[in-house]
């Protein structure tokens, strides 16, 4: 009987590391796509994309950012 609960236990904790060995390798930052980044310019173009990504642009007077998203 005491065998049976230290198998049943063992088996219940390889379960749980391999769910959370899965999980942590599905939830790994995935971007499919193309970027340029310039001082002046940034350029995304994204397939598919499940994390962030940030860039910085100075901006001085008058000039324009321009943004388009679509989905």
């Amino acid at each position: 009987m005491r065998r049976n609960k230290w198998l049943v236990g063992a088996l219940a904790l390889l379960l749980l590391l391999g769910a959370v060995g899965y999980l942590t390798i599905r939830n790994q930052p995935n971007f499919q796509g193309s970027r340029v980044r310039n001082p002046d310019a940034y350029l995304l173009d994204i397939r598919a994309m499940n994390g962030t990504d940030l860039h910085t642009l100075e901006l001085q007077k008058d000039d324009v950012l321009d943004v388009l998203f679509e989905t």
